[in-house]
């Protein structure tokens, strides 16, 4: 988790992505009336150029207005969330609309604001939070690509262990089988089955281990 004192002191790029220079000054003035950290807010109007920002500067925040001309917020929210690493997102909507809420949250964005309910405190608090959170799920990611590679490693490991100890059991399973083939005392034949048996077992351990 972040600590109260580094968020307080953050500077924080925004992608602003709103059709309308109204929107843009709503938000502006939002953000004017923050009390930590420093945000600089960078402003597109439509969904082509959002990606094109994205893909020639890192924001730590999308705010995405709902409606983007031809395309929505959702749709834009969707593409970001086909990333490797998605940037975390804010939908902005005119009103408060608990199905849209519902939508924004399911596409992956980290929280619904409506303009006719929001105020600056409001938007920074949910800011902090979509910050803390994206951290949060980045360290997730870290230490699960961690784990797998581990689980992978072991696995290769356990391969070449288990080749290793079947290639020569195949050998010795296959000479015992010819040496049983001969006429043999009683003495000679039971110590070759035991020969046999107990490669046959270890085979079979060696066999396990690559399913482990």
């Amino acid at each position: 988790m972040i600590p109260r004192q580094i968020l307080d002191d953050l500077a924080i790029r925004v992608l602003l992505v709103a059709a309308t220079e109204e929107e843009h000054d709503v938000v502006a003035r939002l953000v004017a009336g923050f009390e930590h950290g420093t945000h600089t807010v960078d402003w597109v109007q439509t969904f082509e150029a959002a990606v094109a920002a994205m893909g020639s500067a890192d924001f730590d925040l999308l705010l995405i207005a709902d409606r983007l001309g031809e395309h929505t917020g959702l749709e834009l929210i969707a593409h970001v969330e086909q990333q490797s690493h998605p940037t975390p997102s804010i939908l902005l909507s005119a009103t408060a609309d608990r199905d849209r809420e519902l939508e924004a949250l399911q596409a992956g964005a980290a929280d619904f604001l409506s303009y006719d309910r929001i105020d600056p405190d409001r938007l920074e608090r949910s800011i902090r939070h979509t910050l803390v959170h994206a951290q949060t799920l980045d360290a997730l990611r870290t230490e699960k690509s961690a784990a797998d590679a581990a689980t992978d490693a072991k696995s290769r490991f356990l391969a070449n262990v288990s080749h290793d100890i079947r290639t020569p059991l195949s050998t010795i399973i296959g000479m015992t089988e010819i040496l049983l083939r001969d006429d043999l005392i009683a003495t000679q034949r039971d110590a070759l089955k035991t020969i046999l048996v107990a490669s046959e077992t270890l085979t079979a351990l060696a066999n396990g281990l690559v399913d482990v």
